[in-house]
């Protein structure tokens, strides 16, 4: 997610140093947003074709994206189609932060026209068997659905990337993109943070016709990066469950496996008198731990200060840990394992 956004922040860097600060953008990408974009390019049959028409609203932050991204065919950016006042000011900027990024131009084109005006240029320069990716600006709701329908009505079979998609009851984009596709029913909407609980923040949404299968198969194998973890955790933890409900005597004999062979391979004279009960934690772990650490044929020489160093920390453990709870720990430890 960092190196994907690692472009953007330099661009901002580059303009900001000519007068062109980020915050002056109606439209802020955030990393998780443009991690998912990429990811759903790269997942693609086939290198897409991007129409960009958030380019105004991101001070030209959404086409060094694409320009940054080494998974599609070509990029159109419609610097003109929204008809907003501060395209010449990033603009000016923009080619020569490309030359001290040292990105590929070869496959960008700058339009300074707005759709459906733009389209012939587009569509002869265009590979036509690519498919076309929109990236839309939805700041204003009203000229988000205008801009939505006329888009399927030249590309019917695009995938259009917008945001930001706001809360739901709260988003009037999502109110509009609900819409659309109520009244469209060839069309399909997708609120990408709805997919993984790990997209939870983001602002990302999805519009697409329902032929265009490969969407729903890109964003699952994206899906599933995610997922496997999880399901492979929550399978380690009802199987540790298990063995503790129905197997405790076994859990109990490999811990005493274990520490009988620590105590016999590192056991140094201890005088302590110390008659606190064991905990599940304690500092008697601590001390066995560091003795772990000191190798075997180093023990005897350091013996005398191993002890004073150990027994140090062991009692600094058990001065900040209450004796009342090391003995709730302690009978945490006899429900779990019966000892």
């Amino acid at each position: 997610m960092t190196t994907s956004y690692q472009p953007i922040q330099q661009y901002q860097h580059l303009i900001g140093q000519n007068g062109v600060q980020p915050t002056s953008a109606q439209m802020a990408l955030q990393a998780i947003d443009v991690f998912i974009m990429k990811q759903i390019a790269a997942c693609y049959p086939q290198p897409p074709t991007i129409i960009d028409l958030a380019a105004n609203h991101t001070n030209g932050a959404s086409t060094i994206l694409w320009l940054a991204n080494a998974a599609i065919d070509h990029i159109f950016v419609l610097a003109n189609h929204d008809n907003t006042n501060n395209t010449a000011q990033w603009q000016k900027q923009f080619h020569h932060a490309l030359s001290l990024m040292e990105l590929e131009t070869a496959h960008l084109s700058l339009i300074n026209e707005a759709l459906p005006n733009g389209r012939e240029r587009i569509e002869n320069e265009m590979n036509p068997l690519t498919p076309v990716f929109f990236i839309l600006a939805a700041t204003d709701a009203a000229q988000f659905e205008s801009q939505v329908k006329l888009i399927t009505g030249l590309w019917d079979e695009a995938l259009i990337l917008f945001l930001p998609l706001g809360a739901s009851g709260q988003s009037l984009v999502l109110e509009a993109a609900l819409r659309f596709c109520r009244q469209n029913d060839a069309y399909q909407f997708s609120a990408i943070r709805e997919w993984s609980p790990f997209w939870s923040s983001s602002q990302l949404g999805i519009i697409h016709h329902q032929s265009q299968t490969d969407v729903t198969d890109v964003l699952k194998r994206i899906q599933q990066l995610y997922i496997g973890n999880d399901d492979f955790l929550s399978l380690l933890r009802m199987k540790a469950e298990y063995q503790i409900q129905e197997h405790p005597e076994k859990l109990l004999q490999h811990e005493n496996m274990l520490l009988g062979a620590s105590q016999q391979v590192f056991a140094i004279n201890d005088e302590s008198t110390d008659s606190v009960p064991e905990p599940l934690i304690s500092g008697r772990l601590i001390q066995q731990a560091l003795r772990r650490m000191i190798p075997v044929e180093k023990q005897p020489s350091l013996k005398t200060s191993n002890q004073f160093v150990i027994r140090s920390i062991r009692n600094a453990y058990h001065f900040m840990i209450p004796t009342p709870i090391r003995i709730l720990l302690r009978n945490i430890r006899v429900k779990l394992i019966g000892m």
